[in-house]
């Protein structure tokens, strides 16, 4: 009985590609051995990152809550409106708000140290520099800018603004 010797090499390679397949194809579905996706590690991976944002979210929710509480908005109007603004307290402007302070002291909240044009004087108020008595002043964006008074102050505002007191 002759054998012929591609016939055994054949099968002895066919043996082994077979074992390594056995041998591979036993780690479970989702493991790192494995890649193969199941919906179920799809939900455990979404679900958390569900939990994370929701988180996240709530947080950001009880801020805006706590600063909320301290404050109070007004839609604002085409007209100006006349205002009495507690000591201490901040007001934030949105865009193409105008305001004058008509008695009391201020001081200019400006985060992104540009300013608010000041009509009357054709000039800019930086930031934590004194409001001028009587001065039409001008909020172009809404861009976090604003007063904090040092008096309780008397003021004509036309547009959107929020007032945030901090007693």
């Amino acid at each position: 009985m002759t054998f012929n010797k591609n016939l055994v090499i054949s099968l002895t390679l066919g043996i082994f590609i077979g074992v390594i397949g056995v041998v591979q194809a036993d780690g479970t579905a989702g493991t790192t051995t494995d890649p193969l996706v199941t919906v179920s590690y799809m939900e455990l991976k979404l679900k958390a990152l569900d939990d994370k944002y929701l988180a996240e979210v709530n947080a950001l929710k009880s801020q805006i809550e706590q600063l909320s509480q301290g404050g109070n908005s007004s839609k604002g109007s085409q007209l100006f409106e006349i205002i009495n603004v507690p000591k201490d307290s901040a007001v934030y402007f949105a865009d193409s708000a105008e305001f004058i302070v008509r008695v009391g002291k201020a001081t200019v909240i400006d985060p992104n140290a540009v300013g608010i044009p000041d009509l009357t004087a054709g000039s800019k108020v930086l930031n934590g520099k004194g409001v001028p008595i009587d001065h039409h002043m001008l909020v172009p964006s809404n861009d976090g800018r604003g007063i904090v008074t040092a008096d309780d102050c008397w003021m004509m505002i036309k547009g959107n603004y929020t007032i945030i007191s901090n007693k």
